[in-house]
């Protein structure tokens, strides 16, 4: 079964100063999937800063992610978040402990679970 790790920001789930969080996502074959939080966290672009939680919260879903620091096809965060250097710095040793833990039960032919 393959496993896939990526990181992605929870649009669903923004704070009272309209940040969102990011997160780590593993899955593991199409059905199961744990999304667990890193504890970073993306700001809204210098734009978008004024609009109220609210009015946040009434921008359609898909539109959301335009509004944050966060490029989803990279999984990184941007210029424009306070601390993006270290955000991006801890993703990647983040994920590449996620793939550690990966290739050590390959090594000993383990199925891995969630």
């Amino acid at each position: 079964m393959s496993a896939k790790i990526h990181f992605d920001i929870r649009l669903d789930r923004p704070t009272k100063n309209r940040c969102v969080p990011v997160c780590l996502e593993f899955s593991l074959g199409r059905r199961q999937e744990l999304r667990i939080n890193t504890g970073k966290f993306i700001s809204l672009k210098k734009e978008y800063e004024n609009i109220s939680l609210e009015q946040l919260l009434e921008i359609p879903y898909k539109k959301r992610e335009e509004l944050y620091c966060w490029d989803s096809i990279k999984e990184r965060a941007i210029k424009g978040t306070a601390n993006w250097v270290e955000i991006n710095k801890y993703l990647d040793a983040e994920k590449d402990k996620a793939n550690k833990v990966l290739s050590k039960y390959e090594l000993m032919n383990k199925s891995i679970s969630l």
